[in-house]
This record gives C-alpha cells, structure tokens and sequence, in this order.
C-alpha cells in the first residue's frame, strides 16, 4: 500500500500536478525581487535619483530577463534575478500576468528617464504596485 501511494505521489510529481514548475516557482521570485528592488529604488529616490535609477535597472533585468529590451547586466549594474528564471516577461504563467508585467515594463523604463527625487518616490512606489499586481 505504502508503495502505490509513494509510486502515485512520484507520478503526481513527475507529471507537474504536485509540484510548482520551475517557471511558476521562477515568476514568484522574480517579481519579489523586482517589487523589492522597486522599493529600494524609492528610498534611494529621496537621497537622489542616481541609486534609485541603478535599482531600477535591476527591476527591468528581472523583468526583461537576459537578451531582453533594456536588459543590462554590465558592471556596475546586475541582474539580481540571474538564477530565478529567464525573466519574469518570458516566465509568465498566463497572458493576463503577461500583460501586467508588459506594462510594469513600460513604467520602470519611464522612471528610469526621471531626474527629480519626489516624481521618482511617486513613480517607484506605483511600480511596486504593478509588481505586485502581476504576482497576484
């Protein structure tokens, strides 16, 4: 009995119904780490938008993924998400989230061309928002 339930359950598995994919479990970090770094990118905006401008390059690296529009991982910038996924734009799980993130996109390499801190706090802190929203 012990064995049918565990060859069952390692059915389960291997067929994908019990565990998550590695694109599902990639997506979810991706955006935490995109929506973290939109965070930073705020609180650097009130000192100056230069740090805040270096975090939002790595929200559109999590975003875009590598080879993406706007990717950049050249010293001193990084893609905080290289061992996630190959970007949360290409690890979508459905064409809604896809769709959010397409527009978190656009918003981050808007708030990328701000030079003023408070339109920058503004800006950051409803990209998060949208962050958040394509997670959900």
């Amino acid at each position: 009995m012990k064995k049918t339930i565990a060859a069952s359950l390692s059915g389960l598995a291997i067929a994908g119904l019990l565990l998550p994919t590695a694109a599902s479990a990639g997506i979810g970090e991706e955006l935490t780490i995109a929506q973290t770094h939109s965070l930073l990118a705020f609180r650097s905006g009130g000192r100056g938008v230069g740090g805040a401008k270096t975090h939002l390059q790595h929200v559109l690296n999590c975003l875009v993924g590598p080879g993406g529009e706007g990717y950049n991982a050249t010293p001193p910038m990084m893609d905080p998400c290289a061992n996630s996924g190959k970007g949360a734009l290409n690890d979508a799980i459905s064409p809604a989230q896809k769709q959010k993130i397409i527009t978190a996109i656009a918003m981050t390499k808007k708030a990328i061309e701000i030079n003023e801190p408070e339109p920058m706090q503004t800006a950051t802190t409803d990209l998060a928002d949208a962050i958040l929203a394509a997670k959900e």
